[in-house]
């Protein structure tokens, strides 16, 4: 066995977390929708699911996918903040 220089006389670990620099990071995302609900060329900003509800209605696509966002993920330590909608056409429309 060779003559050996353990690492913990060279580099000492110490676990843990660094603080984050500057202000806490919104979570805000962007769902396009085929949906008339939306100005076309406007963005609606949304704080919770029951705000997409009361514009998208109970049963829509737009309101799963608010309560999916919204919630969040297992662990996580930092919720949306936000949720944007916005029209997308797939065919021309007038400005």
């Amino acid at each position: 066995m060779p003559n050996t220089i353990p690492i913990s006389q060279i580099v000492r670990v110490n676990p843990g977390v660094l603080a984050a620099a500057g202000n806490a990071v919104n979570l805000n995302g962007l769902v396009l929708t085929h949906s008339t609900s939306v100005p076309i060329g406007q963005a609606l900003v949304y704080a919770d699911k029951q705000d997409v509800i009361s514009t998208f209605g109970a049963a829509s696509t737009e309101a799963a996918m608010a309560t999916i966002y919204f919630a969040g993920y297992t662990n996580c330590t930092k919720t949306p903040g936000a949720l944007y909608f916005a029209q997308y056409n797939t065919v021309p429309v007038a400005a």
